[in-house]
């Protein structure tokens, strides 16, 4: 009778190795609140043998105690007393299993942390004896081929120096190199993206090699979203960003990085703050300005924010006509191609951890708000009241009169002097205890207290990535959690990518990608706009800690209110404090967002290169916005009572009353808002690539259609009740209500919501692409693409528009003429011409009217109606871009030195903007596809890698861009001056041009005064926006806003495990508006810039600015709104920045495979550091100018950890 199989676990007889690993392991993850279950050991952990002879058993308890992981087998396959001799000491623990395996029929697996040694199935077992049946006199080298980082190579090529002897390197970079004995052997293993290794031959049998990666040869394969072109057959204008780009830089989008790693991208803040991207400048001047951003083959909409940086594999920017003309009317501005990371290269299962903390500086108040002192208000509004701008408020009327806190000091002493008898104005002074006592007060303090803190975000981020054999899987979890500066401002995000790849046959495959994310935003609805809206001399809260009233230039003058208080009984609301702090912890505003993206596709190989795709991708976008005010806030408040049923005649004769009506109920104010957005995405596309010979065809053709569809409600809720969910609807409706304070004609509508808009945007594109190369040097490519939208239009064929390009390359670098010289290693030429454009979306050719029911919930009974919304032009149609491209690709001294130069001219045609009409026509203005631009530029590229000396390594990333751009054309024939103000096309100049007013001094009657073109002469206290003229007459051109020149160096310093970064980077040439003191005369003007010192002392004129009258002009008022564009607030805003600085360290791997790690590293990141030139000597930063709607941002610090396992 057969004996039953034993098997053996064989344990190491102290147990604490694996106890203590599995401490540490825990320990580590526990540190960043992530619990991971590893699945799979690493086979290039080290271990070390001391004895050259041992048994199997003793072997395998040395590897349990060094790496913690033990042996299954049967004592049937192998006799573990028998004796085994090794040759040396350090050895990686798959060298060393394959030597315990070697020459039986056994192999090895590792499951769940345990290796299995087991017989070889069949076809392993054939596969062995092919490889065995060989000659004595055969030589056999085994190895693993990896990457600098450690990860196995596949399909690495090992060969024979000079000889077609060869093999390649498996899935899991192992190979198996057999030969017939021979001299001098050099073996010489190359893979796409690492410089070419050659290692002499000693007799070894086990040879491990790393391979270093070549930067130069990096991005071998272009990807255009469509396809994936060698980039060596590629002609048009591309830069590649590998994974390690992308990951320097610990940010929570990959925006961040783009300007200063690609030539030709530009960053530019918007008035929200927020970053807009060109790239080679602005191909229209009323369509979308952004580039289109493409992942994993299909266009995104929005912005980074649902691209998770860690899962980036590579970055493509497609910059001109050859590269972008197969994605259409939408990449007319350039097109950024993000392909994310399939699954390991490897069978095992690779988790990788980040956790990071980023803090940042203190913000800088007096940058965000940059004020007068308290005693220099104080001092102005001094002036103000004896120059007769005092404005008394006694009585009702008055209600909307609010005026600061000085002027009320100053109103008291009017007072005071008329209780005395006097008449007229009296001398003001500011030598009275309470005037004293503010000019030693400053808001600053308590804002920087209880309204604003030191922002903080964390990050953590998880992927595993593993393969099958049918399969590769990559799944990455993201959570972000950022603590901004206001004190109630918050925001998370929760991103979630699956992507999947099956091999279901050998003819097919099938993609499936999942991307869900949930972001959260919350605040207290109070930003920087309230804070700038504070007097400099009020505080917060009083002595005792309460809320003091904040005066401000909205709202109702709270003096008159508190009288009415005293003699009119029933108000909904008693307290009319208005106190920002308070209106913050009261109000609550959430938006949460959830966006879902699909993609899935079915990939036919027909025939060898030859291959029908199927793609799809679905969108889905849910946004909620709830503005909830409570009771205590000043909104609430103010409205509620605001719509108390009062006699004004009985108020405004300060007789006793009582409100016993109430059009808007006690109880919370709550604005809702929700949107859907869905869009769907068909792709059906033939390719082909085939060499026959010399000739090499890369062929697409494929159809796509895209379908997108939106909603919104919103609607408004008074008398909200948050524990009970209930309102009460308003007793008299939403309009036509009699407001409090106001005789009974004066009334106002409430904010009723209630509409509903649907908005739907179809396309249908048929497109193709074709590259041929002959050689291997001379290529030429062709695309042509043609676009149909939904515009609405009488005749069909006015929705569809042709795309085209030429393009072609030579590699001069394979001719003989070049090749022999010996420090050059690449030399291409290439050129593209093509056209491509946009739709213009927000006009149409024939009119659109809006029907509005007339009667409503929310407005009563009435007629129904309609609007114009556009009166339509029949002959508007697509907008056209045209561009050349022509370059030199470059690689030098053995790869050591590479780039690119280009040059580009772009003209834009056919450019929509808006035209001034006649009124008789029936509107004032309409679209016209009547402007042309032209942009031209030029880009130089510069990579270095350089071995500074054996171990220290150094990379240089030099980028320079400089760009022209001008409106050619805009049959404009009268220009408002009022639209000159800010931005204006105007024929021969930029598309974002500043123009100013020239001071011309004093006139006679001590008046400033502006100077025009023709040496007319016009007073800055007039209007003169409105005097008819024509603007380019009275303004003059002062440069462009958007930097003609961006440059950007980064360098990367390593040496072992440490590596040092640093960017800087520059703009040049621009300019900038800089605020500017107003010129205000209102007493509701709550403060002003702090240029009002040298105002005061009598320096406006040696600054070019307008002095302050010595007498009481009427129309004074006209000066702010004209000061604020004078010539002398433009500033040449050219800078270089220092913008971050990376300190990591990666453990060494003989440490970290000790307790279970394939890699650590650790960092530290600066950003945002300074700058460190600036043409302007005023301190400002020209990226977020001083005194903007939103907080410069500040210093950042980062420290953050990576695991791999």
């Amino acid at each position: 009778m057969e004996k039953k199989q034993k098997w053996h676990m064989l344990l190491h007889k102290l147990s604490m190795p694996r106890k203590l690993l599995l401490v540490m392991k825990v320990s580590f993850i526990l540190m960043f609140a992530i619990m991971m279950q590893v699945s799979a050991a690493s086979l290039a952990q080290k271990v070390v043998i001391k004895k050259n002879t041992l048994t199997y058993e003793q072997l395998f308890e040395e590897i349990e105690i060094q790496t913690g992981i033990a042996t299954l087998l049967s004592n049937r396959e192998l006799d573990l007393n028998a004796q085994l001799v090794l040759e040396g000491e350090d050895f990686e623990l798959g060298e060393l299993l394959n030597e315990v395996t070697k020459d039986t029929d056994l192999t090895f697996e590792i499951i769940d942390e345990y290796i299995v040694i087991r017989p070889l199935k069949l076809e392993e077992r054939v596969r062995v004896d092919n490889q065995n049946q060989q000659p004595d006199n055969k030589i056999v080298i085994r190895g693993t081929v990896k990457d600098e980082k450690g990860e196995p190579l596949p399909f690495a090529a090992i060969r024979i120096k000079g000889t077609t002897i060869g093999t390649v390197s498996d899935a899991e970079g192992n190979y198996n190199l057999q030969f017939e004995e021979q001299e001098n052997v050099i073996l010489e293993v190359s893979s796409l993206g690492f410089e070419t290794a050659e290692i002499i031959y000693d007799g070894q049998s086990t040879i491990n090699i790393t391979l270093i990666e070549s930067i130069a040869g990096i991005d071998e394969v272009v990807v255009t979203g469509y396809q994936t072109i060698s980039k060596e057959r590629a002609t048009g204008s591309f830069s590649m960003l590998d994974s390690d780009n992308v990951a320097n830089s610990p940010n929570e989008t990959i925006g961040g990085n783009l300007e200063s790693l690609v030539a030709g991208v530009q960053t530019t803040i918007d008035e929200n703050g927020n970053p807009q991207f060109t790239i080679r400048g602005t191909g229209s001047l009323t369509g979308a300005q952004e580039p289109l951003i493409v992942v994993d083959g299909f266009a995104i909409d929005g912005g980074f924010e649902s691209i998770n940086r860690n899962d980036v594999e590579k970055i493509t920017v497609l910059k001109d006509a050859a590269a972008a003309s197969i994605w259409g009317a939408r990449a007319a501005n350039g097109v950024i191609v993000i392909v994310t990371k399939k699954g390991n290269k490897t069978r095992d299962i690779k988790i990788s951890v980040e956790a990071y903390a980023k803090f940042s500086d203190e913000v800088d108040l007096d940058y965000a708000n940059p004020i007068a002192s308290s005693a220099s208000q104080l001092q102005y509004e001094q002036w103000l009241w004896n120059n007769g701008f005092g404005s008394p408020s006694y009585d009702i009327s008055n209600i909307n009169s609010t005026m600061t806190k000085g002027s009320e000091l100053f109103q008291k002493q009017l007072e005071e002097h008329i209780a005395g008898g006097g008449t007229g104005h009296p001398e003001y002074t500011l030598n009275t205890p309470e005037i004293q006592a503010l000019m030693k007060q400053s808001y600053k303090e308590q804002v920087k207290e209880h309204m604003l803190r030191k922002a903080f975000s964390q990050n953590y981020n998880v992927s595993l990535r593993g393969q099958s054999e049918r399969n590769q899987y990559s799944l990455s979890v993201m959570f972000n959690d950022n603590k901004q500066v206001m004190v109630e401002d918050s925001d998370n995000n929760v991103l979630i990518n699956f992507r999947n790849n099956m091999k279901i046959r050998d003819w097919l495959d099938f993609d499936f990608a999942i991307m869900e994310q949930i972001q959260n935003n919350k605040s207290g609805g109070v930003g920087l706009r309230d804070i700038q809206g504070i007097s400099p001399y009020e505080t917060l809260l009083d002595d005792n800690g309460a809320y003091n009233h904040i005066n401000t230039s909205r709202g109702l003058n709270k003096t008159i209110v508190d009288d009415l208080h005293e003699y009119v009984d029933g108000w909904s609301y008693d307290d009319m404090t208005n106190n920002p702090l308070q209106n913050m912890r009261s109000q609550d505003y959430r938006i949460k967002t959830i966006s879902t993206r699909i993609n899935t596709g079915l990939n036919f190989r027909i025939a060898e290169g030859i291959k029908y795709t199927f793609g799809f991708q679905y969108q889905n976008r849910s946004s909620e916005v709830k503005n909830r005010h409570q009771e205590e806030s000043y909104y609430t408040r103010d409205l509620v009572n605001m719509y108390n049923i009062t006699d004004y005649d009985a108020i405004a004769a300060g007789n006793p009353y009582t409100i016993t009506d109430r059009q808007v109920q006690n109880g919370e104010v709550v604005y809702q808002y929700s949107n859907q957005y869905a869009n769907y995405v068909f792709r059906n596309q033939f390719s082909l690539n085939k060499t026959y010979g010399e000739h090499s065809f890369n062929f697409i053709a494929g159809t796509e259609v895209n379908w997108s569809e939106s909603e919104s409600k919103d609607d408004w809720l008074y008398g909200y009740d948050h524990d009970k969910y209930t309102n009460a609807i308003p007793s008299n409706g939403y309009v036509n209500l009699q407001r409090a304070y106001y005789p009974a004609a004066s009334t106002a509508n409430l904010n009723r919501g209630g509409i509903v808009t649907y908005g739907t945007n179809r396309y249908f594109s048929l497109y193709s692409n074709i590259a041929y190369t002959y050689k291997d040097k001379y290529s030429l490519s062709g695309s042509v693409r043609t676009d149909a939208s939904n515009l609405t239009v009488e005749d069909p064929a006015f929705r569809y528009a042709p795309f085209w390009s030429v393009g072609a390359s030579w590699q001069l670098a394979k001719e003989s003429f070049v090749s022999d010289i010996e420090y050059i290693n690449r030399l291409t030429l290439r050129a593209t011409y093509g056209a491509n454009g946009n739709v213009p979306q927000q006009s149409a050719q024939v009119p659109i009217i809006s029907f509005i029911p007339g009667t409503t919930p929310y407005s009563g009974a009435g007629a129904d109606y309609a609007i114009i919304n556009d009166l339509g032009n029949p002959t508007l149609g697509w907008e056209k871009v045209k561009q050349f491209n022509t370059a030199i690709d470059f690689a030098l001294f053995k790869n050591k030195l590479f780039g690119s130069v280009e040059y580009y001219n772009k003209n834009s045609e056919d450019l929509v903007t808006r035209v001034s009409l006649p009124s008789t026509d029936g509107t004032s203005s309409q679209n016209f596809n009547v402007a042309k631009m032209e942009n031209n530029g030029i880009e130089l590229n510069l990579n270095a890698k350089l071995r500074i000396t054996k171990g220290f390594d150094w990379r240089p990333i030099f980028n320079f861009a400089h760009n022209k751009n001008e409106v050619k054309e805009v049959k404009v024939i009268q220009i408002p001056l009022r639209d000159m103000i800010g931005t204006q096309y105007v024929e021969n100049y930029a598309m974002h041009p500043l123009w100013a007013y020239k001071y011309n001094g004093l006139n006679d009657d001590g008046v400033a005064t502006v100077l025009g073109k023709d040496g007319i002469v016009y007073d800055a206290n007039n209007n003169i926006s409105n005097t008819g003229v024509h603007g380019p007459d009275v303004t003059w051109y002062q440069g462009t806003k958007l930097a003609p020149t961006v440059t950007s160096l980064t360098n990367e310093f390593t040496y072992k495990g440490i590596s040092l970064l640093f960017t800087i980077t520059g703009k040049f040439g621009h300019h900038m508006y800089v605020p500017g003191f107003s010129y205000g005369w209102r007493m509701d003007k709550m403060n002003y810039h702090q240029d009002l010192d040298y105002i005061i002392a009598g320096e406006a004129e040696a600054n070019g600015e307008f002095p302050i009258p010595t007498e009481t002009i009427g129309n004074y008022t006209n000066y702010g709104q004209n000061a604020r564009y004078l010539e002398a607030r433009i500033e040449d805003a050219s800078y270089v920045r220092f913008k971050e600085l990376m300190l990591s360290y990666r453990l060494p791997q003989s440490v970290i495979s000790k307790i279970g790690f394939d890699g650590i590293r650790v960092y530290t990141h600066i950003n945002n550091i300074g700058l460190l030139w600036t043409a302007n000597d005023k301190g400002i930063d020209p990226d977020y100018p001083m005194g903007a709607s939103f907080f410069r941002p500040e210093t950042t610090y980062t420290l953050g950890v990576n695991m791999t396992f």
